[in-house]
């Protein structure tokens, strides 16, 4: 007992070992390293590898929905699991993060199912952001240092988040800062001012993971630090606005410029000096009215066409009257148009001046603008018009509408700032290829004359509608002649149709005349002949029995020729009376047909029904007053042909039928018509006594041949099967139909 309780122990133990050393086996090894889970590739990642790395928070989502970390080597990104926030981890804190790998967006990151606040340590020292860095992909999640110039800002509000555009190393870079109130205040503060602040390198990518641009995110407003001495306001130069930016200017040097506000618009001022104008971007919107006379202290802005103002400072020195606009004229003395001023022509002078000008309104449109410096934007209306041959856009202000009863077609009296446009493919030197008008409001349009009725796009109106009309009319034209057509196609028909009838008419009468009336003449000069030979015959043969009686005494030599004599007057009788009767029968066969040849010059049955409807029409007279049952049967889907055929078929159902009522004495006959796809089949049958089909017909007997000649007409084939007391069956075959066919024109 106790070897057993051993045994059960060892094999437990042994069980045990086995367990924990396939368990080891199997288990993920455990990622430490933030270096080592960067280089992962994206497949490997998103298998969901064990790791636990240490880091110092560098950056904290707004909502605690994700943070970067960095341990002093590289920085990745860390995304919360749905089961946990990241709230109470604050900005500076060491964390243990515990997780798996994740695909990520431009690299590998972390999914983290667990942390651990485990100190607060001063930050880590980062690393400056230098121009080359812009394109390197391998800097995402990077601890740096950026210095540049604020130049804008945009709140966000679904990411709640403030979005602030940043001059560096003569780039345009955008840094998002977590939102507040303070925080808005604070880089409103800093506008135009240089500062440097540290920031998590982000990567805008495609879905390939291809790096679009870059992005940065600061962990506060700050952050952001000013780098440069306040100059004081003695020490500040006024420069004249025709002379900013010339060689020996610096974009980085504070200055000052004069000039009268021409228009003003959010954080935006357009600004009339001595020489030259000027575009001016204000930190906040300055509190000035058209015509005040105004310093501004800030820094030049190098622009395509002249010079821009980026304005700390906007100091009203003294108010003036309201500044006429320019008009601009164009002149077209040279090889192509140009505009001038006074007989010159224009240059950059005449970029952001206060213009005016008569030009024809083309359309109006609308669009969605933002505008600088401004949270939110608005529609704004635009005007396409048109100048001589020139044409040009002038908008309205965003929420400004244009007066209802403007409408295009007509001229307006503009007045807006000019805002010249540089030739896209020339950049090597200054080419003016258009311009645009920027209105102050609405009463900066004004009508000199009202839209005319027929404007150029009713004219267009009314062309499509004509156009319309008379492809309409065309297609009329087309079917109108397509009916004219075939009407004239039935009409001609009907013509030849006419005329054949016509013709028809005139040879059955013909017919009708001479042949039947001489066919009925003869067979009435028969009738006579024969009557005539039959009492000649009978008097002939009554005198020699006479003359045999009178010769009663007479020798017998006497006797036998009275007697042989007899004989063959009786004998040539009977072959007069047979041949009388042949020559009848002919006579009553051509009689037959020249009626039925009459009868279908005149028309005919199927002239006026189809076949079938035919045969019953031409098969009942033959059974009417008789207890013969005629029957008439059809299978498959009829379809009509030619009249010759039909005519044929029709003549040898009637002669079949004829000669089963004249000959067999049948009780019931039927005809059974069967329609296949590309034949068609008709069979005859009566119940009468039959006759024997190899036996020659009678002398004189045309009916069987001419219903074989019929049906070799068609191409087709007769079959007859009879037996004596059994019946008749005729059967008519016609294997293909499609030469037959109503509107076949072959064969």
């Amino acid at each position: 007992m106790q070897k057993l309780e051993n045994i059960a122990r060892f094999i437990r133990g042994l069980t045990f070992a086995v367990f924990v050393f396939c368990h080891s086996a199997s288990a993920e090894r455990v990622l430490r390293s933030i270096s080592e889970i960067r280089s992962l590739s994206p497949e490997r990642a998103a298998e969901g590898l064990p790791v636990e790395v240490e880091g110092q928070v560098v950056n904290v989502h707004a909502r605690y929905y994700g943070l970067f970390i960095h341990d002093g080597q590289n920085g990745i990104y860390i995304e919360r699991a749905q089961t946990i926030l990241f709230s109470g981890v604050a900005f500076g804190d060491v964390v243990r993060i515990t997780g798996t790998t994740v695909k990520g967006g431009f690299m590998p990151g972390i999914s983290a199912r667990n942390f651990e606040v485990l100190s607060k340590q001063p930050l880590l020292k980062s690393r400056p952001f230098r121009p080359g860095d812009f394109f390197k992909p391998a800097l995402d999640c990077e601890w740096v240092s950026v210095e540049g110039r604020v130049i804008e800002q945009k709140v966000v509000e679904y990411y709640e988040s403030i979005v602030v555009k940043l001059e560096v190393f003569d780039s345009v870079i955008d840094v998002q800062i977590p939102y507040s109130e303070s925080a808005l205040r604070k880089i409103a503060s800093l506008m135009f001012k240089r500062v440097v602040f540290d920031a998590v390198v982000g990567t805008s990518y495609n879905d390939e993971r291809q790096m679009i641009g870059r992005v940065f995110f600061a962990a506060s407003a700050d952050q952001l630090r000013v780098v440069e001495e306040e100059v004081p306001s003695e020490d500040i130069e006024t420069v004249p606005i025709h002379e900013l930016l010339r060689v020996d200017s610096d974009t980085g040097t504070q200055i000052r410029t004069q000039g009268t506000v021409t228009y003003a618009e959010g954080n935006q001022l357009f600004l009339r000096g001595e020489k030259a104008n000027l575009k001016v971007v204000t930190a906040v919107p300055a509190n000035v009215e058209i015509g005040d006379y105004v310093e501004l202290t800030g820094f030049a802005w190098p622009r395509p066409i002249s010079p821009a103002f980026r304005a700390r400072k906007v100091h009203v020195i003294m108010k003036n009257k309201e500044p006429v606009p320019v008009r601009p004229v164009f002149v077209t003395d040279t090889s192509s148009p140009q505009w001038s001023v006074e007989g010159r022509e224009i240059d950059a002078a005449l970029n952001y001046e206060l213009v005016e000008l008569d030009a024809e309104l083309l359309d109006i449109g609308k669009s969605f603008v933002i505008l600088q410096g401004a949270p939110e934007g608005g529609e704004q209306v635009t005007l396409r018009c048109r100048k001589n041959e020139h044409f040009f856009e002038a908008t309205l202000p965003p929420g400004v509408e244009l007066d209802a009863g403007i409408k295009a077609g007509a001229v307006l009296r503009l007045t807006g700032i000019c805002q010249l446009i540089q030739h896209p493919q020339i950049g090597w030197r200054l080419y003016i290829d258009g311009f645009r008008l920027q209105l102050r409001g609405a009463d900066s349009v004004k009508v000199l004359v009202p839209t005319p009725w027929l404007t150029q796009k009713k004219l267009a109106w009314i062309s499509e509608i004509m156009a319309g009309i008379l492809f309409l009319f065309l297609i009329w034209v087309v079917a109108l002649r397509k009916l004219v057509d075939k009407q004239t196609r039935i009409i001609g028909k009907q013509v030849k149709r006419e005329s054949i009838l016509s013709e028809r008419q005139r040879i059955a009468r013909e017919l009708h005349d001479n042949l039947e009336q001489g066919l009925a003449g003869m067979a009435i000069q028969l009738r006579g002949c024969k009557k005539l030979m039959e009492i000649n015959t009978a008097k002939s043969l009554a005198s020699i029995r006479q003359t045999r009686s009178l010769a009663e005494n007479a020798s017998n030599e006497i006797k036998e020729q009275l007697d042989s004599h007899f004989s063959e007057v009786e004998n040539d009788a009977v072959k007069s009376r047979t041949a009388i009767e042949v020559v009848q029968g002919m006579l009553a066969h051509c009689s037959e047909e020249s009626r039925s040849s009459i009868l279908d010059l005149r028309g005919g049955l199927l002239e006026k029904m189809d076949l079938i409807p035919a045969i019953e029409t031409a098969l009942h007279p033959l059974v009417d007053g008789t207890e013969i049952r005629l029957e008439v049967q059809v299978r498959g889907a009829a379809r009509k042909l030619k009249q010759i055929a039909e005519r044929n078929l029709l003549l040898i159902v009637k002669e079949a039928a004829t000669n089963a009522v004249r000959h067999s004495g049948p009780s019931r006959i039927q005809v059974e018509v069967a329609y296949a796809p590309d034949r068609l089949m008709i069979q005859i049958s009566d119940d009468g006594c039959g006759f024997d089909p190899e036996q020659l017909p009678p002398s004189g007997r045309f009916g069987l041949r001419g219903m074989h000649e019929r049906v070799n007409q068609l191409k087709g084939t007769i079959c007859f099967e009879s037996k004596k007391g059994e019946g008749t069956e005729v059967r008519i075959e016609l294997p293909s139909t499609q030469e037959w066919e109503l509107g076949h024109n072959g064969g």
